[in-house]
Protein backbone atom coordinates (compact mmCIF):
# COMPACT_ATOMS: atom_id res chain seq x y z
CA UNK A 1 0.00 0.00 0.00
CA UNK A 2 1.31 3.18 -0.78
CA UNK A 3 -0.26 7.13 -0.20
CA UNK A 4 -1.08 9.33 -2.79
CA UNK A 5 -0.22 12.66 -1.81
CA UNK A 6 -2.18 15.92 -2.88
CA UNK A 7 -4.06 14.80 -5.73
CA UNK A 8 -3.85 16.25 -9.01
CA UNK A 9 -5.31 19.80 -9.15
CA UNK A 10 -7.08 21.46 -12.29
CA UNK A 11 -7.44 25.46 -13.22
CA UNK A 12 -5.62 26.07 -9.44
CA UNK A 13 -9.17 23.94 -7.91
CA UNK A 14 -8.72 21.64 -5.71
CA UNK A 15 -10.22 18.13 -7.08
CA UNK A 16 -13.15 16.07 -6.14
CA UNK A 17 -12.42 12.55 -5.75
CA UNK A 18 -13.41 10.37 -9.09
CA UNK A 19 -16.58 8.86 -8.60
CA UNK A 20 -16.77 4.95 -7.12
CA UNK A 21 -19.42 2.95 -5.42
CA UNK A 22 -16.76 1.64 -3.02
CA UNK A 23 -16.74 5.19 -1.00
CA UNK A 24 -20.32 5.58 0.16
CA UNK A 25 -19.81 9.20 2.19
CA UNK A 26 -20.42 12.33 0.68
CA UNK A 27 -17.47 14.24 1.92
CA UNK A 28 -15.33 13.41 -1.54
CA UNK A 29 -17.66 15.32 -3.09
CA UNK A 30 -19.14 18.16 -0.97
CA UNK A 31 -17.22 21.55 -2.17
CA UNK A 32 -17.08 23.04 1.43
CA UNK A 33 -13.94 20.76 2.48
CA UNK A 34 -12.64 21.04 -1.51
CA UNK A 35 -12.90 24.88 -1.74
CA UNK A 36 -12.69 26.53 2.06
CA UNK A 37 -10.43 24.27 3.98
CA UNK A 38 -7.16 24.04 3.57
CA UNK A 39 -7.46 20.03 3.61
CA UNK A 40 -4.60 17.73 1.88
CA UNK A 41 -6.69 15.02 0.06
CA UNK A 42 -4.92 11.72 0.27
CA UNK A 43 -5.03 8.04 -1.47
CA UNK A 44 -4.25 4.54 -0.31
CA UNK A 45 -3.58 2.60 -2.95
CA UNK A 46 -2.78 -1.02 -3.42
CA UNK A 47 -1.59 -1.87 -6.57
CA UNK A 48 -3.73 -0.03 -8.82
CA UNK A 49 -6.53 -0.18 -6.27
CA UNK A 50 -7.51 2.61 -4.32
CA UNK A 51 -8.69 1.30 -0.80
CA UNK A 52 -8.94 4.29 1.24
CA UNK A 53 -9.84 8.23 1.24
CA UNK A 54 -8.46 10.44 4.14
CA UNK A 55 -8.21 14.06 4.40
CA UNK A 56 -5.68 15.80 6.71
CA UNK A 57 -5.73 19.58 8.12
CA UNK A 58 -2.33 20.50 9.00
CA UNK A 59 -3.26 23.32 11.60
CA UNK A 60 -6.57 22.78 13.14
CA UNK A 61 -7.72 24.49 16.38
CA UNK A 62 -9.82 23.21 18.93
CA UNK A 63 -12.43 24.80 21.19
CA UNK A 64 -10.64 24.95 24.20
CA UNK A 65 -14.23 23.62 25.95
CA UNK A 66 -13.42 20.44 24.39
CA UNK A 67 -10.68 20.60 28.11
CA UNK A 68 -7.59 19.99 26.00
CA UNK A 69 -5.46 23.03 27.94
CA UNK A 70 -2.85 24.95 25.39
CA UNK A 71 -3.05 23.64 21.93
CA UNK A 72 0.31 22.32 20.29
CA UNK A 73 2.71 25.21 18.94
CA UNK A 74 1.29 24.24 14.87
CA UNK A 75 -1.88 23.21 16.30
CA UNK A 76 -3.60 19.80 15.78
CA UNK A 77 -3.34 17.98 12.74
CA UNK A 78 -6.40 16.64 12.11
CA UNK A 79 -7.54 13.88 10.50
CA UNK A 80 -10.51 15.41 8.97
CA UNK A 81 -12.01 11.93 6.87
CA UNK A 82 -10.74 8.84 6.43
CA UNK A 83 -13.16 6.02 4.76
CA UNK A 84 -11.90 2.79 3.49
CA UNK A 85 -13.26 1.01 0.42
CA UNK A 86 -16.37 -0.96 0.92
CA UNK A 87 -14.21 -4.28 -0.11
CA UNK A 88 -11.42 -3.82 1.67
CA UNK A 89 -12.86 -2.70 5.29
CA UNK A 90 -11.52 -5.09 7.94
CA UNK A 91 -8.02 -5.67 7.00
CA UNK A 92 -6.20 -3.18 8.86
CA UNK A 93 -6.29 -0.39 6.46
CA UNK A 94 -7.55 2.55 8.68
CA UNK A 95 -5.17 1.51 11.32
CA UNK A 96 -1.77 1.56 8.92
CA UNK A 97 -3.14 5.09 7.23
CA UNK A 98 -3.29 6.25 11.14
CA UNK A 99 0.15 4.46 11.36
CA UNK A 100 1.91 6.20 7.95
CA UNK A 101 0.35 9.63 9.23
CA UNK A 102 1.91 9.36 12.41
CA UNK A 103 5.12 8.29 11.02
CA UNK A 104 5.64 10.56 8.51
CA UNK A 105 4.20 13.43 10.69
CA UNK A 106 6.56 12.90 13.90
CA UNK A 107 6.35 15.18 16.77
CA UNK A 108 2.84 16.62 15.41
CA UNK A 109 -0.62 15.51 18.07
CA UNK A 110 -3.29 14.01 15.84
CA UNK A 111 -6.66 14.50 16.19
CA UNK A 112 -10.37 13.86 14.79
CA UNK A 113 -13.97 14.31 15.16
CA UNK A 114 -16.10 11.37 15.28
CA UNK A 115 -18.71 10.82 12.73
CA UNK A 116 -20.40 8.05 14.04
CA UNK A 117 -20.66 5.03 16.45
CA UNK A 118 -18.14 2.72 14.06
CA UNK A 119 -16.04 5.85 13.64
CA UNK A 120 -16.03 5.94 17.86
CA UNK A 121 -15.09 2.56 18.20
CA UNK A 122 -12.13 2.82 15.42
CA UNK A 123 -10.81 5.81 17.31
CA UNK A 124 -10.78 4.49 20.49
CA UNK A 125 -9.36 0.82 19.33
CA UNK A 126 -6.23 2.73 18.16
CA UNK A 127 -5.95 4.15 22.05
CA UNK A 128 -6.60 7.69 21.65
CA UNK A 129 -8.27 9.54 23.94
CA UNK A 130 -11.70 10.69 23.87
CA UNK A 131 -12.93 14.23 24.87
CA UNK A 132 -16.77 15.57 25.20
CA UNK A 133 -17.44 19.45 24.88
CA UNK A 134 -18.00 21.00 27.99
CA UNK A 135 -20.97 22.59 27.11
CA UNK A 136 -22.87 21.21 24.12
CA UNK A 137 -24.45 18.24 24.66
CA UNK A 138 -24.71 15.63 21.47
CA UNK A 139 -21.41 17.18 19.67
CA UNK A 140 -19.44 14.27 17.86
CA UNK A 141 -16.20 13.43 20.34
CA UNK A 142 -13.02 14.49 19.81
CA UNK A 143 -10.29 11.92 20.13
CA UNK A 144 -6.61 12.95 20.55
CA UNK A 145 -3.79 11.12 20.00
CA UNK A 146 -0.33 10.99 21.94
CA UNK A 147 2.12 12.81 20.49
CA UNK A 148 5.00 10.64 18.86
CA UNK A 149 8.60 11.97 19.30
CA UNK A 150 9.99 8.25 18.75
CA UNK A 151 12.18 7.87 15.72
Amino acid sequence: MFIQRGLATTNGQRPDYPPSDEFVMPWWHDKEYGEARSCERMSAVTGAVEVARFMLEPRQIISPRFGLGTPPPLGFLEVVFLEVAASSRRAKIGTRIVAEIERSHKGRQLMAVSQDSESDRFWATLGWQRHEHSVLAGTRALYVAQINDAS
